[in-house]
């Protein structure tokens, strides 16, 4: 990571070219124009190993990273990152965050609703791929039709990994249906996801919708998270769920020797601290978890994971 903390400025309005790409930089001279560009928002004004782990990913991968944000950065992106003022999208006072959260403890505090819709409003305009920035790219993401849709086990389809060409009609239609429907008092968590999916099926995309990521399971993710477990060779990117860290307060900035996390902060030469190896016994029975929780109904694995948030809230913090 680089070790230069003096603050990036934003030039209202315009781009700004970061840096030159690198010399080792393994552009894919063969990828299709319309798969090039990939856009990611960061609210904030500091990037942790993950977000810097996010662009360095999608880079290696062939495409150009643009990262839209609202803050002057005072981590340095990646060399070769463009960097996109999100003024140009939705203006600094539309950002809200969720006061309210769900029976799982997701949603309070969260971006997530103004992050969606900022997406939608995005693609519409510039078109291209969408990430959320707790994704890895492990493969180059050069599909062949104009629009290209992340398959989920619970939903048919989510939006934090996503293709869609400039002028969609599809994102034109979700972004004016999330606008008047979603805010900082929407206890919904979903409900921007249900007008995504409605919209496909609206305008006849189902075809579009690929199995090309990890399922949206934390005992899944945990294990990657904690130990060195290979990637199943089908899936182009990698879903870390933020969303579950902020609500566990797992720390961005550090991460378990000898695991699969660990193995691509090195391979991109990120600095990050590393935690002691889990005992055998506990890699064993996280492992045990992973093979076993699928065969659960979902509706029982929903109400258990209900019961258990409800439960850690009863425990007094140390």
């Amino acid at each position: 990571m680089p070790t230069n903390t003096s603050s990036l400025k934003m030039k209202s309005g315009q781009n700004v070219y970061i840096a030159r790409l690198s010399d080792k930089s393994r552009a894919n001279l063969f990828m299709r124009a319309d798969n090039k560009v990939v856009h990611g928002l960061w609210i904030g004004e500091k990037l942790t190993p993950l977000e810097i782990l996010c662009i360095k990913s999608f880079q290696a991968q062939g495409h150009t990273f643009c990262l839209w944000i609202y803050n002057d950065l005072v981590t340095p992106p990646p060399a070769g990152t463009v960097v996109c003022d999100g003024r140009r999208i939705l203006p600094r006072d539309a950002i809200f965050r969720y006061i309210d959260g769900n029976e799982f403890g997701h949603g309070k505090g969260s971006l997530a609703g103004f992050s969606d819709i900022f997406r939608y409003k995005l693609l519409y305009e510039h078109g291209g791929w969408w990430t959320d920035m707790d994704i890895t790219c492990l493969k180059p993401l050069d599909f062949q039709n104009a629009y290209a849709f992340r398959e989920h086990d619970v939903l048919p389809v989510v939006g934090n990994l996503m293709k869609c060409p400039k002028g969609s009609p599809l994102m034109e239609w979700c972004y004016q249906r999330a606008r008047e429907q979603v805010d900082a008092w929407n206890t919904d968590w979903l409900l921007p996801i249900r007008i995504l999916n409605e919209g496909i099926s609206q305008f006849g995309l189902n075809d579009c919708i690929h199995s090309i990521t990890n399922p949206d399971r934390w005992e899944v993710v945990d294990c990657y998270r904690e130990q060195q477990l290979r990637p199943a060779p089908q899936w182009y990117a990698f879903h870390w769920m933020n969303e579950e860290w902020r609500s566990k307060t797992l720390s961005k900035n550090k991460v378990r020797a000898q695991s699969y996390l660990a193995s691509l902060f090195h391979r991109y030469s990120i600095e990050i601290q590393l935690l002691p190896r889990l005992p055998l016994r506990t890699r064993l029975n996280r492992r045990l978890a992973k093979q076993v929780i699928p065969f659960i109904p979902l509706l029982v694995r929903r109400k258990l994971k209900i019961l258990l948030f409800r439960f850690n809230k009863l425990i007094p913090s140390s």
